[in-house]
């Protein structure tokens, strides 16, 4: 599969997850103001378990709960969190490597 369609691919499920109850739920709870949505990157917590998690996580900009850049999924790297998901406000941000998700072959190189 050419990398533009996983990207595509990607994004749309990026968006799906964007209007689960879940994430609206959750959303709903959260004060979101401009900074990123993060998405956790596991099924499952690993806290006890041996194996090795991702440091990338995808996440989505975001201005306010109704303004949601799913079309613009980012990769950050700098952070860990056990939740469903996670509001960085824009100060948190600074100490995150962000940057815009293209593909999968953007992946195998570091995020500057």
């Amino acid at each position: 599969m050419p990398s533009n369609e996983i990207a595509a691919q990607i994004r749309a499920a990026v968006a799906a997850v964007a209007k689960q109850r879940e994430f609206l739920n959750w959303l709903k709870e959260e004060k979101v103001g401009d900074g990123l949505v993060l998405l956790n990157n596991s099924f499952i917590f690993r806290q006890k378990l041996k194996t090795i998690k991702s440091d990338l996580y995808l996440g989505v900009p975001v201005r306010t709960s109704s303004h949601l850049g799913v079309s613009n999924v980012v990769v950050a790297r700098g952070i860990a969190f056990n939740s469903d998901f996670k509001f960085v406000d824009l100060k948190g941000m600074k100490k995150l490597e962000v940057q815009e998700y293209s593909g999968p072959r953007n992946l195998d190189h570091p995020i500057s």
